[in-house]
């Protein structure tokens, strides 16, 4: 396995690197958002309830 990475160029290994540098930010920030997006509609669904409530009301 060490022998075919040694044969790698350095840009070769830097690239990769980088690459998994993106993919390991892009799964965390997908993480975040999901978790944000989750929140927001918890929310949001409670304000339409609320307006629901208030406009059968009148």
């Amino acid at each position: 396995m060490g022998k075919w990475f040694n044969n790698l160029k350095i840009s070769a290994k830097n690239a990769g690197f980088l690459a998994g540098v993106i993919g390991a930010a892009g799964i965390m920030s997908m993480t975040h958002m999901g978790s944000t997006y989750s929140f927001a509609y918890t929310n949001s669904v409670n304000g339409l309830k609320n307006m629901e409530r208030i406009s059968t009301s009148f």
